[in-house]
C-alpha cells in the first residue's frame, strides 16, 4: 500500500488561516493508516504519534540555503513514488505523485499588497507546480473560478474543499471571557478586528471609520485588534491614525487557545477585508454567536450568506455606520448571533478532509 506523505511545513507556522487549514485536516488524515506526516523538525511534531511521522533531516545544502530548501531538496528524495500532500499554497517541483493546496493567487492578482520576493518566487513555482501535481484543490467556489481562470484550466481540475470550525469555537462562559479580558487587559465592551497586518485587510479605513465614529455613536465600546504583522506583507504604517485614535487596543498575535474567549466576549467582529481566498473569522466568530460585520465580496458572500452586515469596504463613513448600528441595537446583534451559528454548523472539517483524502488516494 503507497503511503499519503503530508508536507509538514506547516507544523513551524503560528496558527492562522493557512496553518489552521492544514492542521485540522492533516489530524483528519491521520485516522487513515497510510498517512505520514513528514518534517525536518522533530520538535514540532510533539503533538503527532510518533509512529505518523516520517523524519526528513536537512541535508547540508537544506542547511545551507534555508527552509525552503528542505521542501524542494530534501523532501523529494524521501517522497519518491508515494503521494505527497503540500497544504501551504506551493510545494516541491519533481515529486510524480502531488496533490496541491492553493487557497488564493492573491500575490499573483495584487502583487501590489506583498513583498516583492515573495511574489517573485509565487511567479516562478505555481506555474510549473500546475503543470506537474495530479490534482489541484482550493477553499472555495471562488478561489476555484480564479485559480482556473488564472491558469487555463477546466473547472474539473480544481476541487473545492472549504474551511470549517472545530467544535470548541463556541459561546465560552462568563467566567472565561473574563479570565481572557484580564489577561490581555481589554475593554469589557469591545468590537473585534481578527486578521493579520496586511494591506488586503483594510485595516486603514478600519481605522479612519473609527475615528469618524461619533463618542456617543461609540457608546464606551473599545476596537481590539488581534494580529501580527506577516513577513510576506508589504508594509503599511498606521502609526499617525493610531496618534489621533481613542479606544483601540493592539494585541498582537493572539495566541490559539484564547480565541473562542475572544470572539465570545465581542459585540461583534468586523472584517472590512479586500481579498479573501475564504475568510475563516468570520466563520470563528459565528460559531461563537458573535454578530460579523464584513464585505460582499470575494470569497465572503460564500463564508457568511445573508447573515452578516455588509459594508462597501473602501468606503470608511459605510463601516462607521455598521459599527454605530451593531453597538447600539441589541436585538440585531441577539439576531445575527442566532443566524450566525447555524451558518458555521453548514461547515465541516471531516467532509472537507475525507474530499482531500478522495483525492490523494486516487491519485
Amino acid at each position: 500500500m503507497r503511503s499519503i506523505i503530508v508536507n509538514g511545513s506547516f507544523l513551524k507556522r503560528q496558527v492562522t488561516g493557512v496553518a489552521r487549514y492544514a492542521r485540522e485536516v492533516t489530524k483528519r488524515l491521520l485516522q487513515h493508516e497510510n498517512v505520514l506526516v513528514a518534517c525536518d523538525d522533530l520538535s514540532v511534531c510533539t503533538e503527532l504519534d510518533p509512529q505518523r511521522v516520517l523524519h526528513v533531516p536537512r541535508s547540508w545544502a537544506g542547511r545551507a540555503l534555508g527552509s525552503k530548501a528542505w521542501s524542494q531538496l530534501d523532501l523529494p528524495r524521501r517522497v519518491g513514488s508515494h503521494v505527497l500532500w503540500s497544504a501551504e499554497n506551493i510545494g516541491p517541483l519533481g515529486v510524480r505523485n502531488h496533490v496541491l493546496t492553493i487557497y488564493d493567487i492573491a500575490a499573483l492578482e495584487h502583487p501590489e499588497w506583498f513583498r516583492c520576493d515573495f511574489v517573485a518566487t509565487y511567479r516562478f513555482y505555481l506555474p510549473r507546480l500546475i503543470k506537474q501535481v495530479k490534482a489541484v484543490t482550493t477553499i472555495s467556489e471562488y478561489s476555484r473560478a480564479r485559480i482556473v481562470e488564472w491558469f487555463r484550466l477546466s473547472e474539473e481540475q480544481v476541487s473545492v474543499a472549504p474551511c470549517a470550525v472545530d467544535a470548541r469555537f463556541q459561546p465560552c462562559p462568563t467566567h472565561e471571557i473574563a479570565a481572557v479580558r484580564g489577561r490581555y487587559n481589554l475593554p469589557e465592551r469591545y468590537i473585534l478586528s481578527v486578521s493579520s497586518l496586511e494591506p488586503r485587510k483594510n485595516l486603514r479605513n478600519l481605522l479612519e471609520a473609527w475615528r469618524r465614529l461619533a463618542e456617543q455613536d461609540r457608546d464606551g465600546v473599545g476596537l481590539v485588534i488581534a494580529g501580527e504583522r506577516g513577513k510576506v506583507f508589504a508594509n503599511d504604517d498606521y502609526r499617525m491614525l493610531l496618534e489621533r485614535l481613542p479606544s483601540v487596543t493592539f494585541t498582537g498575535y493572539f495566541p490559539d487557545g484564547d480565541l473562542p474567549a475572544l470572539y465570545s466576549g465581542a459585540l461583534g467582529l468586523v472584517y472590512p477585508s479586500l481579498y479573501e481566498g475564504f475568510g475563516l473569522p468570520p466563520l470563528e466568530a459565528m460559531a461563537c454567536g458573535t454578530p460579523v460585520i464584513t464585505c460582499n465580496n470575494t470569497s465572503l458572500p460564500e463564508v457568511v450568506g445573508e447573515d452578516a452586515l455588509f459594508v462597501e469596504p473602501l468606503e470608511p463613513d459605510s463601516i462607521a455606520g455598521a459599527l454605530a448600528l451593531l453597538i447600539k441595537d441589541e436585538p440585531l446583534r441577539l439576531k445575527l448571533a442566532q443566524r450566525g451559528r447555524q451558518r458555521a454548523g453548514l461547515f465541516d472539517w471531516d467532509r472537507s478532509a475525507q474530499l482531500i483524502y478522495r483525492k490523494l488516494d486516487a491519485v
